[in-house]
């Protein structure tokens, strides 16, 4: 018997209403409501409950992580929200993958949806104070691009190594513009606001190369496997 929480159901809910207003106002998707049906049946997979919490909570925690930011005096609550937002992008597909091994195709689809969402929400505050995350955005866009326009036509393009990768430089790099808000202090040890926006500063081009590199990869797959697809017609 299938279980669905009140955060599952009300997504749901949202799903539903999403598609048909962009199935009925916009254009007709099979493709699109094949992927918002997998989503909602995941949402009400038990065996997926755990993974998709971990993967839905990116997305209240990159609302509320900028306000912590900005209002917390040791830096220690905005560490532990920002590192724990980092771990649920593992731990999500870990737990589904290994822990309960019941990875699911709407779960892959949820998970880039809080992906992407999540990271506008970060991306906006701290853009404001180091605009060097704009060009970390723009490559992002660009990534996210490519898998759109890729899953629409059906066009595999999986995660590579090198998408995993750069999500830590990039990760660290949010993390440190936000600690620089604060610094962080405990006890006998310390961490300034100004040694934070050096680490992000280092970071930043160190993620927006990997970036680079990624879209280039994405692209070449996306290419050689639409060549394949056709070939094989």
């Amino acid at each position: 018997m299938k279980e669905t929480g009140k955060i599952e159901e009300s997504l749901s809910t949202i799903l539903r209403i999403s598609n048909f207003c962009v199935q009925n106002h916009v254009k007709q998707s099979p493709k699109l409501t094949k992927i918002t049906r997998s989503m909602i049946d995941s949402l009400h997979d038990p065996k997926a409950k755990v993974a998709n919490r971990f993967t839905l909570c990116r997305i209240p925690l990159g609302l509320s992580i900028p306000i912590v930011a900005n209002f917390s005096k040791s830096g220690l609550t905005t560490l532990a929200l920002t590192t724990f937002y980092a771990l649920s992008d593992f731990v999500d597909g870990f737990y589904a993958k290994k822990i309960v091994k019941h990875p699911t195709e709407g779960g892959k689809y949820l998970d880039a949806m809080c992906d992407k969402i999540g990271f506008l929400e970060l991306l906006i505050p701290a853009a404001l104070e180091n605009p060097g995350l704009l060009v970390n955005g723009v490559l992002e866009g660009l990534i996210a691009k490519t898998n759109i326009d890729s899953t629409y036509n059906e066009i595999d393009v999986s995660s590579t190594n090198l998408g995993r990768l750069k999500m830590w430089p990039l990760s660290m790099a949010l993390i440190c513009t936000y600690m620089s808000k604060s610094g962080l202090k405990v006890k006998d040890f310390e961490i300034t606001k100004e040694q934070f926006k050096t680490l992000s500063s280092i970071l930043i081009p160190i993620a927006a190369s990997l970036e680079a590199i990624n879209v280039m990869e994405y692209n070449n797959i996306k290419n050689e496997n639409k060549v394949l697809k056709k070939s094989k017609r």
